[in-house]
């Protein structure tokens, strides 16, 4: 922080140019979803994050919470919905989580485990350096 409300991020440099190996790609982006998580809260099965984050221009809450759907739920599509203003998407939001008791039964007989996830990834953030994705 600069003191005047504004951050700054220093990073090696890299050549960037050019395509990658998408194999190696989709490789190392499951590998760090397979990573522990280094947040004390995580490694203790909550999902969430320290700060609160945007994705893109929008704001992200990430309260750390012990259930995942709620998690989801609450904090990623219904925050989204709300965030739309749009009384049509939320009957729409409403009944989706009627007939799916509260999304819960999407989730059922699945394990999901707190990891580190890329939250923003499209084409204009990833990049390669020397044929390899970095």
């Amino acid at each position: 922080d600069d003191g005047k409300g504004g951050s700054y991020i220093v990073m090696e440099y890299l050549p960037l140019g050019g395509g990658s190996d998408q194999l190696a790609f989709g490789k190392a982006m499951a590998a760090m979803h397979l990573a522990a998580p280094s947040a004390p809260e995580a490694l203790d099965g909550k999902f969430g994050f320290p700060v609160d984050n945007t994705i893109g221009g929008t704001p992200q809450p990430n309260t750390w919470d012990e259930d995942w759907v709620r998690f989801f739920r609450e904090q990623r599509i219904g925050h989204q919905i709300k965030l739309a203003g749009s009384p049509q998407l939320e009957r729409q939001w409403s009944q989706v989580l009627e007939e799916t008791n509260n999304l819960e039964d999407l989730f059922q007989g699945v394990t999901v485990r707190p990891s580190v996830l890329h939250g923003d990834l499209w084409s204009g953030n990833c990049a390669g350096a020397g044929g390899e994705p970095c």
